[in-house]
């Protein structure tokens, strides 16, 4: 499943005659880029994204691409780096150039402990052209883990009823030392934990 995000791209330190008010020359940036999800996002597992980026340009363009992950905190402020990727790559006119960016579980898991969200940016520079910075970034938020509770048998009012709580290890290794707890106010006359 591919999921699409289109993000404004921006050209920095263009002279300010040549620069309308959203940072665009002439109606169109000279580089466009976007991040695309290739998978749902999802806490446990390894993130797989792709910057796309083209030209309408007609000349080869030599690019600096730097690609920076971060886990945010909730006010939007970073709470530590997660990776950082330097490449540089030609793009030639009318052509897509697609850089793929894989984000382990094992380098952001534990960096996600006090954090609800990855802000992946790019930055590109023309290499011919130091002047011609652009700019895309993207807010990801993995979900939680598969947890399913399903009632066992009828369900009646004043009743005692049975439900089972199904919890999807999403990760390659067994858990160790965690425990679910179930309540429901009205529904349950005590919490319950399972270990």
């Amino acid at each position: 499943m591919n999921r699409e995000s289109l993000t404004t791209v921006k050209r920095l330190n263009k002279p300010e005659d040549e620069e309308n008010s959203n940072g665009i020359h002439d109606g169109k940036p000279d580089v466009s880029m976007k991040i695309v999800e290739l998978t749902k996002p999802v806490s446990g597992k390894d993130i797989d994204l792709k910057l796309v980026l083209n030209s309408n340009d007609s000349e080869t363009r030599t690019l600096v691409i730097n690609v920076n992950v971060q886990a945010m905190r909730y006010t939007g402020i970073p709470s530590s780096q997660i990776q950082t990727e330097l490449k540089e790559q030609k793009l030639l006119p009318n052509q897509d150039l697609t850089i793929p960016i894989h984000i382990p579980f094992s380098v952001y898991g534990e960096k996600m402990r006090e954090s609800n969200s990855i802000k992946v940016s790019a930055v590109v520079t023309d290499k011919d052209n130091s002047e011609a910075v652009y700019i895309t970034e993207k807010d990801i938020v993995p979900e939680s883990p598969l947890l399913t509770i399903k009632a066992i048998g009828s369900e009646l009012q004043y009743s005692d009823m049975t439900a089972e709580v199904v919890f999807e290890n999403p990760l390659s290794e067994g858990l160790r030392d965690c425990f679910i707890t179930v309540t429901g106010s009205g529904l349950l006359t005590e919490t319950m934990e399972a270990r």
